[in-house]
């Protein structure tokens, strides 16, 4: 095995690392703005963008996020 490749091992193994703490993260968060929110909420994230989803069923649902972003 070369350097190089072991290199390249040791990388790829960091950024795996990297991902799964940061999918923790991301989960965490989702969680705690569930329980704030007391609906159903998506992180996406893909490098350095991503998006929100906040899922609600009616007028008072969304007013509900409105308050909660808006007070």
């Amino acid at each position: 095995m070369s350097v190089r490749e072991l290199e390249s091992i040791i990388k790829s193994n960091d950024e795996k690392k990297e991902f799964e703490v940061e999918s923790e993260v991301i989960r965490e968060i989702e969680e705690n703005l569930m329980k704030l929110f007391g609906l159903k909420v998506r992180i996406q994230k893909k490098r350095n963008r991503g998006k929100i989803e906040i899922e609600f069923s009616s007028d008072e649902e969304l007013e509900k996020i409105i308050s909660i972003l808006m007070p």
